[in-house]
C-alpha cells in the first residue's frame, strides 16, 4: 500500500470538502489504486498545524498524520486549525515555508483565498515546487500572477518569461490545476491533453465561466433589480459577501488568463485582458434583447487575430437564447472550443455546490500520487 501525504494551504470550502470526499471514498481509492491519502499539515487564516513526526530518518521523514475526521469536526466548530489538539502548531508564513521545504509531505494542495499578487498560495506553491514536490491548485491566484515561473519551477519546460512558447501542463505533471477553470468541468485537461496536444489551432474559445453573474443576469431578466438579484445570490450562497471579483468580471478574466497560458500557450497577464463586468447591464437592455430572442451573458472570449496572437475580452454580450451559451442558466458554466482539427467542441457543467470543484482537486491529487508511485515511490504505508 502506497501513501500520499497532503499538505493543505487554505482550509475553506474546497479543501474541507476535499477531505470529506477522501474520508468517504478512502476504501474505494485503496481498492482501486493501492493508495492511501493522508493529511500531514493544514493552514487557514488563523495559523497552521502539522502532524507529530519522528523516527525513521534524521528529518523525521516517517511520521504521524492528522486525523481528517477530527480535523473537520474541529473546523466545523468554528476553530482555527492552529488549535487542533491532534497536531503541532505551525503558524506564520516562515514556519509554513520551512515545512514545505522539508520531506514530510508529497503533495501541496493550494486552496488559499484569491489575492491579485498571488498571496500566501503563491508563496506555498513556489516552496513546494522548489522542494521537488507536486502542487495541486484550486486557487487561481498563483497561476494568474506567475504562470511561467511556476511552469519553470516544475522543472519540465516553460519559458514564457523569455518569450518562448509555454509547454502545456499535460507535460508538467508536478503542477496541476484542473479545478481552477469552471470547477469540476475538465476544461484544462480537455484543452491541453485532448485538443492542443495535437497541434490543433484554435480560432476561438468562448465561454460563460461564472455562475454568480449568470444567476444575477437571469434573475434581472425575470424582473428583479440588480441589487435584489445580488442579495438573493448572496443569501443562497452563490455569491460571496464581497462579490467584486465576480460581478466586475475579474474571476472570469482570471480563468481566461489560465486558458490563454495553458491551452493557447500564449504568455498572458492581467493587463492583456479587456474586462467589463455586469454592473451597467440594465433591465431595459435585457428587455430589448428579449424582444429579438437574445439574452445577456458575461462572456469570456479568446479570438485569434493572427498565428499566436489573440484578442482576450470579458464583457456582457447579447447571445441567441437557444445557442449553447445562451442556454446556460442558473449555476451552469460552459465553453466552446473552435479549432481547425476538432471544429466545434462544447462542454458544460451544472455546479450548484463546491463538490465538483473539490472532486477536480482529488482527480489532480490522484494523478500526482499515481505518477509518483510508478516513478519515484511515495512513502510506504504500514
Amino acid at each position: 500500500m502506497s501513501e500520499a501525504r497532503l499538505a493543505l494551504v487554505g482550509f475553506g470550502a474546497v479543501n474541507t470538502t476535499l477531505l470529506n470526499i477522501i474520508t468517504d471514498r478512502a476504501a474505494a481509492i485503496e481498492q482501486a489504486y493501492g493508495l492511501r491519502l493522508v493529511v500531514v499539515a493544514a493552514w487557514d487564516s488563523k495559523g497552521g498545524t502539522t502532524a507529530p513526526h519522528g523516527g525513521g530518518g534524521p528529518d523525521g521523514v516517517i511520521g504521524g498524520t492528522l486525523d481528517m475526521k477530527e480535523l473537520l469536526k474541529h473546523k466545523a466548530a468554528g476553530e482555527g486549525v492552529a488549535s487542533f489538539e491532534g497536531g503541532v502548531e505551525c503558524s506564520g508564513v516562515a514556519s509554513m515555508v520551512d515545512f514545505l521545504a522539508s520531506d514530510r509531505y508529497d503533495i501541496l494542495v493550494d486552496g488559499a483565498p484569491f489575492a491579485f499578487d498571488g498571496g500566501v498560495g503563491l508563496t506555498a506553491v513556489r516552496a513546494a515546487l522548489k522542494a521537488g514536490k507536486h502542487a495541486v491548485l484550486a486557487n487561481k491566484a498563483s497561476l494568474v500572477a506567475a504562470y511561467a515561473e511556476l511552469v519553470e519551477l516544475a522543472g519540465e519546460g516553460g519559458g514564457a518569461a523569455s518569450g518562448a512558447t509555454v509547454i502545456a501542463p499535460s507535460f508538467v505533471p508536478r503542477l496541476r490545476f484542473s479545478a481552477t477553470v469552471c470547477g469540476g468541468l475538465p476544461v484544462v485537461n480537455m484543452g491541453t491533453m485532448d485538443l492542443a496536444v495535437t497541434t490543433a489551432t484554435f480560432s476561438r474559445i468562448e465561454g460563460v465561466f461564472n455562475s454568480t453573474t449568470n444567476y444575477i443576469l437571469a434573475e434581472m431578466g425575470s424582473g428583479r433589480s440588480f441589487n435584489d438579484a445580488l442579495a438573493e445570490a448572496q443569501r443562497l450562497g452563490i455569491a460571496e459577501a464581497d462579490p467584486t471579483l465576480d460581478i466586475d468580471g475579474h474571476d472570469t478574466a482570471n480563468k481566461l488568463i489560465i486558458i490563454a497560458n495553458a491551452i493557447l500557450r500564449v504568455p498572458t497577464r492581467t493587463s492583456d485582458v479587456s474586462v467589463t463586468g455586469i454592473r451597467d447591464v440594465t433591465q431595459a437592455m435585457l428587455a430589448e434583447a428579449d424582444k429579438v430572442g437574445e439574452v445577456f451573458k458575461l462572456v469570456a472570449e479568446a479570438r485569434c487575430d493572427a498565428p499566436g496572437k489573440y484578442t482576450l475580452t470579458v464583457e456582457p454580450k447579447r447571445v441567441p437564447r437557444h445557442s449553447f451559451l445562451g442556454g446556460l442558466c442558473g449555476w451552469e458554466m460552459g465553453l466552446v472550443f473552435t479549432s481547425d482539427l476538432f471544429e466545434v467542441v462544447s462542454m458544460k457543467i451544472d455546479e450548484p455546490s463546491v463538490v465538483p470543484t473539490s472532486s477536480a482537486v482529488l482527480r489532480d491529487v490522484l494523478h500526482c500520487a499515481l505518477r509518483s508511485a510508478r516513478g519515484a515511490p511515495m512513502a510506504a504505508s504500514p
